[in-house]
């Protein structure tokens, strides 16, 4: 499929931090393994092979190429028929890489960037299929 994840930052910290919108086609894999009938494990890992990034206020250069990659795993609980509960942990990481000089803002005078943004998180739903 397609992905698109917006990071948008603070307004009061626009001078040191951009916002960053990576942009491409993601590429993923789902096992769902029921432990019996009331509960059970879902794992899903994707892959972004070719990020688009744009940058507000500031560009950090010429993007040469960008990637990301995430990966969680939930455990799940079916209360009745239909209706379940989940809970777990995904990992998020998108790189980008940028040569020449900056445009904007707090301009940046390196010839190469390298970026790396991070998440964690704990996840929990309420999920009912019909």
């Amino acid at each position: 499929g397609v992905m698109e994840y917006r990071l948008v930052v603070n307004k009061r910290d626009e001078k040191y931090f951009n916002d960053s919108r990576y942009r491409g086609w993601d590429f993923g894999i789902q096992l769902i393994q029921p432990v019996n009938r009331i509960w059970g494990l879902d794992f899903r890992a994707d892959y972004q092979p070719a990020l688009n990034v744009k940058e507000s206020p500031a560009e950090s250069g010429k993007l040469d190429k960008a990637y990301g990659y995430s990966a969680g795993l939930r455990a799940y609980f079916r209360l009745v028929q239909g209706l379940s509960l989940s809970a777990g942990y995904r990992y998020q990481a998108y790189h980008s890489e940028f040569s020449g000089p900056g445009a904007g803002g707090f301009r940046a005078t390196l010839s190469d960037i390298r970026t790396k943004d991070t998440y964690h998180s704990f996840e929990t739903a309420l999920r009912y299929e019909f």
